[in-house]
């Protein structure tokens, strides 16, 4: 093999890593939104429990939030599909997230009585969890730790009955949001 073609063939491998560590870092836009809106969501449903009774604003406000995230998040694909900028990674966690959170919904909508109020929360944790599982099983370590820190919320909640929804919230900040937070420090590092 002569110089110039190993010489070529470096710079060829060269590229391949370089796209190869690009496609594991991702953008932390949707994690941080998704994980403040789950936390809320956690946090009311816990105000609920402790009142004895679901209000009217709480409704009102966990509707608005999770409409208003399924709105940002639409723009937010739709505006990084339309100008490329959107990597092999992000685009499959997109699709996983979508496909969790209507499995969830689902659950939610079409089996209540089987899924009661703590369990369905339960449901919305583990199918958050599982982008992050998916993105970490591809060597990302925000993302493998914010999935464990996820299901080992759901875990410390079931064991924490009076502050269920505040063990679940935390969660949903330190693992969903705080892994967003990382791939955002880590994309302006890197």
């Amino acid at each position: 093999m002569e110089p110039t073609e190993v010489r070529d063939h470096l710079e060829m491998v060269d590229r391949i890593l370089a796209q190869a560590n690009r496609a594991i870092q991702t953008r932390g836009t949707l994690f941080i939104l998704w994980g403040v809106v789950a936390a809320i969501l956690n946090l009311t449903a816990q105000m609920a429990v402790n009142a004895g009774a679901w209000q009217l604003w709480q409704t009102v406000l966990d509707g608005g939030l999770y409409l208003a995230a399924i709105v940002i998040s639409i723009a937010y694909v739709r505006r990084y599909q339309k100008s490329g900028r959107l990597n092999v990674t992000e685009l499959q966690f997109i699709r996983i997230l979508w496909i969790s959170l209507a499995a969830a919904f689902v659950a939610e909508v079409g089996a209540p009585n089987i899924f009661t109020h703590w369990a369905m929360s339960a449901i919305w944790s583990i199918c958050i969890a599982i982008p992050l599982l998916f993105i970490g099983a591809q060597g990302q370590r925000y993302a493998l730790a914010g999935g464990v820190v996820l299901l080992a919320s759901v875990i410390v909640a079931n064991y924490t009955p009076h502050t269920t929804g505040i063990v679940l919230a935390i969660g949903d900040i330190v693992g969903y949001a705080g892994a967003g937070v990382a791939f955002e420090l880590q994309r302006r590092d890197g």
